[in-house]
């Protein structure tokens, strides 16, 4: 993740929730006057286990909703989920 320099930042380490092709993950939370901003990447092979996947990213949202109260997460990403 790419971010520029001037913005108040915080690097998120999730790197003992990665599950090679299962689920990786990286975070970062902007600090602003109003409200802090988590940004949450999450990225799924298709061949990964879509149960790790799940199990590993309710953990993650888990940690991060115990981090402060006034905080907005944003969560993108490729999960390649077939619904079908």
């Amino acid at each position: 993740m790419f971010i520029q320099s001037h913005p108040q930042f915080t690097n998120l380490n999730r790197d003992k929730y990665c599950v090679n092709r299962d689920i990786e993950v990286c975070a970062l939370q902007l600090d602003s006057t109003f409200s802090d901003i988590c940004i949450l990447v999450i990225c799924r092979s298709p061949a990964g286990n879509l149960n790790t996947f799940v199990s590993q990213l309710d953990k993650i949202l888990q940690k991060l909703c115990t981090i402060k109260s006034n905080l907005i997460q944003v969560i993108c990403g490729d999960v390649n989920v077939n619904y079908l």
